[in-house]
């Protein structure tokens, strides 16, 4: 499979950010429930996310491995964060991002995602600046988008 890598300038964003230690088998219910109730405090708050929910993979998720697993919702306006849920600022910068649909979204596929995002950066000389995002265009369902987003320096 070959993706596509696309720069993009990512912005310094405020999010609700929730971290997680947890085991492939968990990730779908875990990021959905998360996101759920990020949208419940927003709603209490009478705010509105600014975008799609994303997670930064801070660590390997698999059978064997826990993470750990970021999940953030960027949110404008001032948010009250509750007792498991922070808000941060997360920094900007300039990000390789490879766009993937339907079957591409799967695990194993979407790890050559990963694969085209950081194979760029290194090829054009450039480092990593941290661990990667995943943006969550959509949900689970029938053609899921979601967007891989390395920022690097």
């Amino acid at each position: 499979m070959s993706f596509e890598v696309n720069i993009k300038l990512i912005p310094t964003q405020q999010v609700l950010s929730q971290t997680h230690h947890i085991k492939a088998s968990k990730l779908d219910k875990t990021i959905l429930e998360t996101i759920e109730i990020f949208h419940g405090l927003l709603a209490e708050q009478r705010l509105e996310a600014a975008s799609a929910p994303f997670g930064i993979f801070h660590g390997t998720v698999s059978e064997q491995e826990d993470g750990p697993l970021e999940i953030c919702l960027p949110v404008n306006g001032t948010v009250k964060a509750s007792e498991k849920i922070e808000v941060k600022q997360l920094p900007g910068g300039q990000a390789a991002c490879v766009m993937t649909v339907g079957p591409e979204t799967d695990f194993p596929a979407i790890l050559g995602a990963y694969d085209a995002a950081v194979d760029w950066i290194q090829k054009n000389g450039h480092q990593a600046a941290e661990s990667p995002r995943e943006i969550w265009h959509s949900g689970p369902g029938d053609n899921p988008k979601m967007e891989i987003a390395w920022l690097f320096k």
